[in-house]
């Protein structure tokens, strides 16, 4: 396989270097669809201010291919209240040119791992829809729809229904704790988890 392939994937965690190329990733999903609700795009201080909060507890991986990062996917807090710990909530995207390659498939493979091995319980993917690209991508991985809320964005002119698909990560016996934070997981098993995501491709 040649050494320009499109096919050459390397995933790992986020890195401060990245964070203009990921904000850029996200820039046209904000400007041109209802994929996010945000009307504008943060700047780059903010963007960055986002991606070290969520390092404080969950992963933030990149898609990596010939040195040019093309894709990111992270996890989140569903809802705030403590009896949520043990559920997340999961955000992926693609560069638009780079779109079809299996990007975003590469990325859950090794993010959803991580997240069973942090302790999560549920992950949940709250999508604009209608929007089968992304309906269908989580089914394949497991996903289950579990409701929908009507109308509940506004964004370039019309009213937005929001599909809530969840999938079990663990089964629901008495959790001994929490879920750990990223920062307790050893970077040898995030980065073999990471490894593994790729080889399955």
């Amino acid at each position: 396989m040649g050494t320009n392939s499109k096919t050459e994937k390397t995933i790992r965690m986020i890195r401060t270097e990245d964070i203009p190329a990921v904000l850029e990733i996200y820039r046209p999903y904000i400007e041109s669809t209802v994929i996010t609700f945000e009307y504008e795009a943060p700047g780059l201080p903010e963007f960055a201010e986002r991606v070290s909060d969520t390092l404080r507890q969950f992963p933030w991986l990149v898609c990596e291919m010939n040195g040019q990062v093309v894709g990111y996917a992270y996890a989140s807090s569903f809802h705030e209240r403590s009896a949520y710990a043990w559920d997340c909530e999961l955000s992926v995207y693609v560069a638009q040119e780079f779109r079809r390659f299996g990007i975003g498939s590469a990325l859950y493979r090794a993010l959803l791992p991580i997240l069973q091995a942090q302790g999560y319980y549920q992950a949940y993917a709250v999508i604009a829809v209608p929007n089968e690209g992304s309906q269908s991508f989580h089914r394949r991985f497991g996903f289950q729809p579990v409701g929908c809320h009507p109308k509940s964005g506004y964004k370039f002119n019309r009213w937005c229904d929001v599909e809530y698909q969840a999938l079990v990560l663990h089964e629901f016996d008495t959790p001994e704790r929490p879920p750990c934070s990223i920062c307790e997981l050893s970077a040898e098993k995030v980065r073999a988890l990471c490894n593994a995501a790729v080889g399955a491709s």
